[in-house]
């Protein structure tokens, strides 16, 4: 399950390794009647826990709170009791870390004989598809973290 929730991330939200080896998602922050859920970063320091918003955008085609929620209520009713901590390792309160999720992606790569597919060339065509759906540049260099003038972005463009 942990690798369904990290190609997610990855594909649709374009989240690096390393920022996904640190979210944890509670379904006590999950709005339902509003569709709305927050993701949480695990904090270094014990006592605090920092929030983010998911990126938003004007298109229709990229609503992330909406697929996310989607999402997760599909997976609420599909495993009712093992989803309280979607990213969590399998130890008793101990976070995933990169080094987990780089395995079981390419353990998850492996056994479906997909052959020289990392988590760089996942993210890359998706990219790829959205920029073939005509996503502005914009809302591309916002959800793949590049700056707005990256020419990372315009790898993607289609003549």
């Amino acid at each position: 399950m942990q690798v369904k929730i990290v190609c997610l991330l990855m594909s649709l939200y374009f989240f690096k390794l390393n920022e996904i080896a640190e979210i944890r998602l509670k379904f006590s922050n999950v709005n339902k009647t509003e569709k709305q859920a927050s993701l949480g970063q695990v904090p270094k320091q014990a006592n605090a826990i920092e929030t983010y918003d998911i990126y938003e955008t004007e298109n229709e085609k990229l609503c992330p709170k909406l697929v996310i929620y989607e999402w997760i209520d599909r997976l609420q009713k599909q495993f009712p009791n093992s989803t309280y901590f979607l990213l969590w390792h399998k130890g008793f309160n101990k976070p995933t870390t990169t080094k987990d999720i780089s395995l079981q992606l390419t353990k998850l790569l492996r056994e479906l004989k997909i052959v020289g597919a990392s988590a760089y060339s996942i993210r890359h065509s998706a990219t790829t598809e959205l920029a073939k759906l005509g996503i502005p540049e914009r809302d591309l260099a916002t959800f793949t973290h590049h700056s707005q003038n990256s020419r990372t972005v315009y790898e993607y463009l289609f003549y």
